[in-house]
């Protein structure tokens, strides 16, 4: 049961789109399959 599945990437492209509408340009999304894992960073700047 180790297949990757690419998918179309419609769900990482909406979240990509709302944290831009929402922060500009202060956040960022970075997905990647990387050997038998996938890696999802996201950087939101830290407001008070």
């Amino acid at each position: 049961q180790n297949q990757h599945h690419t998918g179309n990437k419609m769900a990482l492209k909406n979240i990509k789109e709302r944290l831009s509408l929402h922060f500009d340009l202060e956040a960022a999304l970075k997905a990647e399959a990387k050997q038998n894992r996938y890696e999802v960073h996201i950087r939101l700047p830290l407001t008070q």
